[in-house]
């Protein structure tokens, strides 16, 4: 019984990193599957401590800010999937891509 729950839950997962691949890239960004853990780790263009905290004002998404994980990652943010459903995934990815075409365009970047 224990290996089944297992099984499905990863399963779930598998699909849940799908889904968030597929969406991410619908939006423009550019994704490398995670070889483990429940998380993307994305880069947004923008410093990633107003990103996230925008975001979450405008959108009510939360990502953490990718420099907490190090100076490298001062433009990034990490999203994860793991305890999120399919139309949450879809909504935060999109929102995602909504901000950063938002912050873009203000900064007339690309």
């Amino acid at each position: 019984p224990g290996n089944q729950v297992a099984n499905r839950y990863l399963a779930i997962l598998a699909k849940h990193r799908l889904i968030m691949s597929q969406v991410l890239q619908q939006e423009g960004f550019s994704v490398s599957m995670p070889d483990g853990g429940m998380n993307f780790f994305l880069s947004v263009g923008a410093p990633s401590e107003f990103f996230a905290e925008r975001l979450f004002e405008q959108y009510n998404v939360a990502v953490v800010p990718g420099i907490y994980f190090g100076e490298a990652g001062k433009t990034s943010v990490r999203i994860g999937f793991g305890s999120v459903n399919e139309d949450e995934i879809r909504k935060g990815c999109c929102a995602l891509g909504a901000l950063r075409r938002e912050l873009c365009a203000m900064t007339k970047c690309g």
